[in-house]
């Protein structure tokens, strides 16, 4: 989706660092460990995180730029791999979460409501599900737990809203937030007919309440 999206300007700021993931949990919502500093030395890092599988990614940057799964054994090497292509940025690593095998719940939402969600599975053998890696997305009814912590990020911002969208993983009924897209979401417009007119909606009456 291309243009410009009139969500509050600090809001877009702070979002641009995917570090600041970690302070969704103060909507109850939880997300994966998290560490927004990489050490030289990764052992304690693996161990707090997950002492088998961790995934780097920068702060900044989005369309899967950068980001590898890696163990302890091949942190260095991929470390090094990921920062070629994605130079200058800072890094974090977050616990992998196997449920990602199941697929990814996208949630848009629209004028600060739940508008509509879509179901995206990564290619078999791949954990990332941004377009370039071919996932297979369907429109699917998200689970009652997904559509719960959506409305409780919602309610946390507490700031008015065009658009976002709200992703995570299902562990049993408790949904897992991966990410919060509050700087030109892809909303998934294409695959629902009503979507555009409710985004064109929410959009007049941003600009009615001045």
């Amino acid at each position: 989706m291309k243009g410009n999206i009139e969500n509050p300007p600090e809001l877009v700021i702070w979002n641009n660092d995917k570090r600041t993931l970690n302070e969704v949990t103060q909507s109850g919502v939880p997300v994966p460990p998290t560490c927004g500093l990489i050490p030289e030395a990764p052992a304690e890092m693996f161990s707090r995180l997950d002492p088998e599988k961790i995934v780097l990614k920068p702060a900044f940057g989005g369309s899967g730029t950068g980001v590898r799964l890696c163990s302890e054994a091949d942190f260095e090497g991929q470390l090094c791999d990921a920062r070629s292509e994605a130079p200058g940025r800072p890094f974090l690593a977050q616990a992998f979460l196997p449920e990602i095998a199941a697929g990814e719940w996208k949630i848009t939402c629209i004028g600060g409501r739940v508008a509509f969600a879509v179901h995206a599975k990564p290619k078999p053998g791949e954990f990332r599900i941004n377009s370039r890696f071919d996932p297979t997305i369907r429109v699917l009814q998200p689970p009652p737990g997904a559509i719960r912590a959506a409305e409780d990020i919602l309610a946390w911002i507490r700031r008015p809203l065009i658009c976002c969208r709200i992703d995570g993983v299902m562990r049993g009924d408790d949904f897992i937030c991966t990410e919060l897209e509050l700087t030109d979401p892809d909303l998934h417009l294409d695959l629902f007919d009503t979507g555009a007119g409710l985004l064109a909606q929410a959009t007049l009456n941003h600009l009615a309440s001045g």
